[in-house]
């Protein structure tokens, strides 16, 4: 293995991230590259706090060294590039002589598919590196893909290659199945067998067997004995299935694999060529090419092409024999994008200035369903677009038969092509699938699909049980939709189905080719609808519907005003502004699609969902803040104090709006602003000042701006409800813990009880046993023994009165014996009267306690030989 460059040592490896997320790509440093890639794996979800890590895998892609080519003469270089060369022929690369298969067995690889040459790579599977880019369009750069092994350490892999990516993949990954007739999108398993997943594709395609049907990818059959990961496929490439038995299946020799960028299906249907729009950011694109390393181009130059936003950029194009390439700059190293020209139409199209001169590019072969890309060059004159005009750039006679040289013949119409792939007649006509703005002339800012509609709603459908959320006739929505189109004069109210009518409007919006919304502001409405804050969320999403093309606002202000309208009926016909919201909002916007990247595109429509159907909520239920000079209310936030707040000592040099904020406790607060640092700002009788938070409690919201706050904090409720389950599934493992224990505790109290049990019946048959119990029974009846519990409580009694004499009678000693050492000690002292009387009364009290211990001895010794004469009379009992 070659020793790999210490650059990723020093600044660590760029980690690519499922979309969806918060980032795209982050630049990663690992303590130890000597880790495998499950550790790998921990880490990094453990650093973007992503749960379940369980469920990722990594990716390695990275980049051979380039090269010089020559595309003039049409021979196109090859890879030479040594030192740092991946496993050649792998999956991705040029198609295979027909007997070529991937997997083992019957349908093992050959030596120039998946072979293990490649020293860089130390732990491979048989089936190699897939190769994404071409070795025949004039790119040496071509671009590697490799699955990693959870077990495998991340330094066997070729960190230091040129601009390596760790790819952070989910296991479960999205793929396109494609039938010839039909696409499905399914979920599969990378590291489970393919054979599980043609059970799904059976009922998905509506199979009556698997057994004569086989998939494939870039012209290889596919090993169903294994799986994606084991067989290293990439599963951005779409997945081709065929039916053997089937004589109408999809023929392998009518697909043109074009080397890792796709392919295109022959005939009618097919998935069409792929280009990539501007800044697009997919390694399946065949973009890894240098504008340097094409060498003697057939046209070079700048012009400027229309980007997602739809506005135009000046980009350097090189065209070749068979490809069209832009950049950014003559000295990119990587493209922007590319077309290979013999698989698009390129038609002439209207221009607004006189002089310019636009091409329209779409591809030849589209699918209903797949999103289509079409790209729009500008050229400053006829004279530039002659420039251009030559193999293998061919303009096709646009519709109205004129000619290709004049731009006021060429241009006199204007095609345009919907995501399905349908193309338009003159847009003079077409009503549906055309941008808004054609569809309205002189004064008219509405188109007069939505004003008939709406109409027709208005007088005869606003009572009408589910409108726009039940379906009306498929058959007769496509009628009114073929009438409009054609330029005809209709009349909905020959209707009788109002849900046929609901329909079409909801049909139209849904095919204009920029939503009402527009694709351009979609992010701007998203972050906006996310805010929490009501104020500033209105605030920012009318200053977002004002800065919309002036139909779009035209047509969104009467829309939204008429829906409002209809909730107004909602008890008669059940249609709450709420039901109305989800109606509406993936009508009204939606993202641009990512033709590359299925799986990102479903995750991104399932997270922002929640968030686009409140935004439709919010632009009807405050249509009168958003649309009207209706001044928007502030959201007061209000606490009560939990303490009295004296301020501290103000010795008069703060500056005014830093006094402190006095309140009594109990107090009633409205709450300005909450800092960060432990003080907020408030108002109370009139005074503003700050005050410390913890002293404070934010009061519940009110009902009304309640309901405005819950159907926007939709990321933040799908945190909290992922930590409730999070929280919910470990509280339920406890109490199964808990139950297990108590279920062990109860088996053991059982068994406990039975040996008690049998013990107790052991007992009750023994003879012995039974006897003495005889006796026991016998002696409750004799009334000596049944004394003796009486007797003991008397002696009890006489006991404690004795104590007590007989402590008053120590007391007394040991004063009459300090007493005599007085007197003893002092002979000559004479006793008066008073102290002989005292000594008198003390030797009365001595007398007195002394015959009253000697009855109370006596009644003791009485009761004590009682009880002796009772227990000699029951031992003698229990000696029998």
């Amino acid at each position: 293995m070659a020793a790999p460059s210490s650059n990723y040592q020093l600044y660590g490896l760029k980690i690519g991230f499922p979309p969806g997320g918060l980032m795209r790509n982050k630049q990663m440093k690992f303590n130890d590259y000597g880790i495998t890639v499950k550790e790998a794996v921990q880490i990094i979800t453990n650093k973007q706090g992503m749960q379940n890590p369980d469920s990722y895998t990594l990716q390695i892609t990275y980049s051979d060294e380039p090269s010089t080519i020559n595309t003039s003469s049409g021979n196109i270089g090859s890879n030479n590039s040594s030192g740092n060369t991946p496993l050649n022929g792998s999956i991705g690369m040029g198609p295979p002589p027909p007997s070529a298969s991937i997997g083992g067995g019957d349908n093992g690889i050959n030596s120039s598919i998946g072979s293990s040459s490649n020293s860089d790579l130390k732990k491979s599977t048989s089936s190699g590196i897939v190769n994404i880019s071409s070795g025949n369009i004039g790119s040496v750069s071509t671009r590697r893909l490799k699955w990693m092994d959870d077990n495998e350490k991340l330094i066997s892999y070729p960190l230091g290659a040129h601009d390596v990516v760790i790819e952070l993949k989910k296991k479960y990954q999205l793929i396109k199945v494609y039938d010839g007739k039909q696409t499905m999108n399914l979920i599969v398993d990378i590291a489970k067998p393919l054979s599980d997943l043609m059970d799904l594709v059976s009922c998905k395609f509506k199979l009556r067997s698997t057994s004569d049907c086989k998939l494939f990818t870039y012209g290889k059959e596919i090993n169903l004995n294994s799986n994606i990961k084991n067989l290293n496929i990439d599963t951005s490439l779409p997945f081709i299935l065929r039916d053997n038995n089937d004589p109408s299946a999809l023929s392998l020799e009518s697909i043109q694999w074009d080397n890792g960028n796709g392919f295109f299906v022959g005939g009618n249907g097919g998935i069409g060529g792929i280009g990539s729009d501007d800044d697009a950011d997919d390694i399946n694109n065949n973009l890894s090419v240098p504008a340097k390393s094409i060498i003697n181009p057939v046209r070079e130059g700048y012009l400027k092409k229309q980007d997602k936003k739809k506005s135009w950029k000046t980009r350097y194009f090189k065209l070749t024999d068979k490809y069209l390439y832009w950049y950014k700059s003559p000295t990119a190293i990587k493209a922007s994008g590319m077309i290979i020209c013999k698989d698009y139409h390129i038609k002439l199209v209207q221009s607004t200035h006189s002089k310019e001169v636009k091409l329209e590019i779409t591809p030849k072969h589209m699918i209903a369903g797949a999103t289509t890309i079409i790209h729009y060059i500008k050229f400053e004159n006829e004279q530039e677009l002659k420039q251009w005009t030559v193999l293998p750039i061919v303009i096709e006679p646009s519709n109205d038969g004129g000619s290709n040289n004049s731009s006021s013949s060429s241009t006199t119409s204007t095609t345009t092509s919907t995501s399905s792939g349908y193309q338009s007649n003159t847009i003079g006509k077409k009503i549906f699938g055309v941008p808004i703005e054609k569809t309205v002339s002189g004064n008219n800012e509405i188109p007069s699909v939505v004003l008939q509609t709406i109409d027709y709603i208005e007088k005869k459908a606003m009572d009408t049980v589910g409108i726009f959320r039940l379906s009306g006739s498929v058959l007769t929505i496509e009628q009114w939709k073929a009438k409009y189109d054609k330029g005809e004069k209709v009349d909905l109210f020959q209707e009788v189905d109002p849900h046929a009518v609901a329909g079409l409007l909801k049909l139209y919006l849904r095919e204009l080719p920029d939503p009402l919304l527009t694709y351009e502001k979609y992010d701007n409405f998203i972050a906006a609808q996310s805010i929490d804050d009501f104020p500033s969320r209105i605030k920012l999403i009318k200053h977002l519907v004002k800065s919309l093309p002036p139909v779009n606002y035209s047509v969104l202000s009467y829309l939204m005003a008429f829906v409002g309208k209809v909730a107004t009926h909602s008890a008669a016909n059940k249609m709450q502004v709420h039901n109305l919201s989800t109606v509406f909002g993936p009508n009204l916007i939606k993202d641009r699609q990512d033709s590359g990247d299925y799986g990102g595109n479903v995750q991104v429509l399932v997270e922002d969902t929640p968030i686009i159907n409140a935004l439709a909520l919010s632009l009807i239920r405050d249509y009168q803040y958003i649309f009207t000079d209706k001044e928007i209310p502030e959201q007061k936030i209000l606490a009560k104090a939990l303490y009295e707040y004296a301020g501290a000592n103000d010795d008069g040099s703060n500056p005014e709006d830093d006094k402190d904020l006095l309140f009594p406790k109990g107090a009633t607060i409205k709450v300005t602003q909450q800092g960060t640092d432990g003080w907020w700002t408030g108002e109370y009788q009139g005074k503003q000042g700050k005050f410390p938070a913890s002293y404070v409690e934010i009061l519940p919201h009110s009902p009304s701006t309640l309901l405005r706050t819950k159907s926007n904090s939709n990321l933040t409720k799908k945190k909290k409800f992922m930590l409730e389950m999070e929280s919910t599934k470990t509280k339920n493992q406890e109490i199964e813990k808990n139950i297990k224990q108590l279920e062990i505790t109860k088996k053991e109290l059982e068994s406990t009880i039975n040996d008690l049990e049998n013990e107790k019946a052991s007992l009750e048959n023994d003879p012995t046993i039974k006897a003495m119990m005889s006796l026991l029974a016998n002696a409750k009846t004799n009334k000596d023994i049944a004394m003796i519990p009486k007797n003991i409580d008397v002696l009890f009694q006489r006991f404690e009165e004795y104590k007590a004499s007989h402590e008053a009678l120590a007391t007394t000693k040991t004063t009459l014996i300090d007493e005599y050492e007085q007197f003893n000690n002092n002979p000559k002292k004479r006793l008066d009267t008073k102290e002989k009387e005292q000594i008198q009364q003390k030797y009365d009290n001595l007398s007195t306690i002394i015959d009253k211990s000697q009855k109370i001895r006596s009644k003791s010794i009485n009761s004590k030989k009682i009880i002796n004469d009772d227990l000699v009379e029951l031992k003698k009992i229990f000696s029998l």
